[in-house]
């Protein structure tokens, strides 16, 4: 159903026989791609000789035996029964719950796009289960395009912000983007003022405790990113300077983002700068309206 898919994993085997980032070495990342990949090649019977020589898994290593304990402490945080009945983070990975899933249940709580919180591996694993057409819709979408304001009503729990319903804790990153977001507010936009006021609190709190260290980012300087955009507001930050920052922050190949595996995002900072040239423009046209 998907070739495309099949064809990516022959072309981006590593040297010594692993899929996974290959300039920084994460053992978690590494394993998860290679067994994901092993997998595929096994199941389709081709490319054996790629399959085969897949690198030896020491499976009773400290490395995984410690990989297996945090899966079952992660596992217990979240009855099972609350799992079928609200979104909760667990729908990112319920490949890795395969016993005792209710799939009525669960459907339930499928994304309008037809994901589950937008992750193609749990998506999958919810197709394989249940042929739905939605979760086929989503996949389809997702091969085809990656080649092989009032909103935020959904993010928010009472007074709070999150990223993923039923988080444990909040993530710097997100906030910060959260942030940056909510300083273009109009006038009588009261989610993004709370959205403002909730994010600049918990980032200045993330700094005087020294908990800007990302979940989901290894970045050079979070802590002098969030410090930067606390201090200077979006309407007082100078853009060619805050270019430049983000070029030195983001502009390098070894920039990694943290998921289920490392993935990278090399074309960000080309995106922001061209954010920011059009914020440019819509500065000027907005002064030259403003005086005359």
């Amino acid at each position: 159903m998907f070739p495309s898919c099949l064809q990516w994993i022959i072309d981006n085997q590593l040297t010594d026989g692993s899929w996974g980032e290959e300039i920084l070495f994460c053992i978690y990342d590494r394993l998860l791609n290679t067994l994901a990949c092993v997998v595929a090649l096994t199941l389709w019977n081709i490319c054996l000789h790629k399959r085969n020589k897949d690198i030896d898994i020491p499976y009773d290593s400290p490395v995984l035996k410690d990989i297996y304990a945090r899966r079952e402490v992660k596992i217990t945080r979240i009855p099972k029964d609350v799992i079928h009945i609200i979104p909760t983070t667990v729908l990112f990975s319920l490949e890795g719950l395969r016993d005792d899933l209710d799939w009525q249940r669960l459907l339930k709580l499928q994304m309008a796009d037809g994901s589950f919180l937008t992750s193609p591996a749990s998506t999958a694993f919810a197709f394989m289960e249940t042929n739905d057409e939605k979760c086929l819709a989503y996949l389809q979408n997702v091969v085809e395009k990656c080649n092989g304001g009032d909103a935020l009503n959904n993010f928010k729990d009472g007074d709070q912000f999150f990223c993923q319903r039923g988080e444990v804790d909040g993530s710097a990153t997100h906030m910060f983007n959260l942030y940056r977001c909510s300083q273009v507010l109009f006038p009588g936009e009261k989610i993004l003022e709370e959205a403002k006021n909730f994010t600049y609190n918990f980032l200045q709190q993330c700094l005087a405790n020294n908990q800007c260290l990302d979940k989901w980012v290894i970045a050079k300087d979070i802590p002098g990113e969030i410090r930067y955009a606390l201090e200077f507001p979006w309407y007082a930050s100078l853009p060619r300077v805050e270019a430049r920052l983000y070029i030195e922050q983001y502009g390098g190949a070894d920039d990694l983002w943290i998921g289920k595996t490392l993935f990278r995002m090399p074309i960000s900072a080309i995106m922001f700068i061209y954010k920011l040239q059009n914020r440019i423009t819509i500065d000027v046209k907005v002064n030259i309206d403003l005086n005359g």
